[in-house]
């Protein structure tokens, strides 16, 4: 009966690559591509204006079909949600910034835009995820909208950007440390778990158990992923 391969910790999103130093002690790299509130509002605005005018591109290439029928308008149809769906992707994929975080048994540095700076990695107390400093603002001014629109008769469903956007905090002594902010809870909360999983891992590479441990190899007991992440 063939060996059951099972699935590395370390696989999926974020991309992260493990290598080890000249001690043998490990090195993990995190990559991370995702959007802040601000390009994701960019993205929508851009994809909006950029769809209407691929539906006119549509609209005008139906009309000017020798014969217009059931076949022809289904086809600018679906000529018009292929592109949709291909802008939409282009615009996020190019909006997306680029977030690199290294760690090892000593250090973790974050690096973006070319900038990086170092932290001392043992000073961790664990990674969190926090809601967007401007989420409340933003609440408050969507919901003063809402109600302005309600007054006059119309309704109106603002897009939240930073209620739903994070920012994905280190607890370095006791104070806190902003690595990234991401827009979506499910990218963010990804994020902290794999930087939690490689601080673990690193702690251990060390001697230092500070949990159940993570499965590497088939055989290990395995346990959930660590926690620490936490909404406020």
């Amino acid at each position: 009966m063939p060996m059951r391969t099972t699935t590395s910790p370390l696989s999926g999103s974020p991309r992260t690559t493990a290598r080890s130093d000249k001690a043998g002690k490990p090195i993990f790299s995190i990559t991370t591509r995702s959007l802040t509130p601000g390009r994701a509002r960019v993205a929508d605005t851009l994809t909006t204006t950029m769809s209407a005018l691929w539906g006119v591109r549509c609209v005008f290439a139906v009309l000017n079909c020798p014969t217009i029928g059931l076949t022809e308008i289904c086809a600018g149809a679906v000529m018009y949600g292929l592109g949709h769906v291909v802008i939409s992707a282009a615009i996020t994929f190019a909006l997306r910034t680029k977030t690199e975080i290294t760690m090892t048994t000593s250090t973790l540095s974050v690096r973006h835009w070319g900038h990086g700076r170092p932290y001392d990695r043992n000073m961790i107390q664990g990674f969190a995820l926090l809601h967007h400093d401007g989420a409340e603002v933003e609440r408050f001014k969507q919901e003063f909208e809402t109600r302005q629109a309600a007054a006059k008769g119309k309704v109106i469903q603002p897009t939240p950007y930073y209620m739903r956007s994070f920012h994905v905090v280190a607890v370095h002594a006791g104070q806190r440390v902003d690595l990234l902010t991401v827009y979506g809870q499910k990218e963010a909360a990804a994020i902290a778990a794999r930087l939690t999983l490689c601080n673990q891992l690193l702690n251990e590479a060390m001697g230092m158990r500070t949990g159940p441990g993570v499965a590497q190899k088939p055989g290990r007991e395995w346990h959930g992923l660590p926690g620490g992440v936490s909404h406020e």
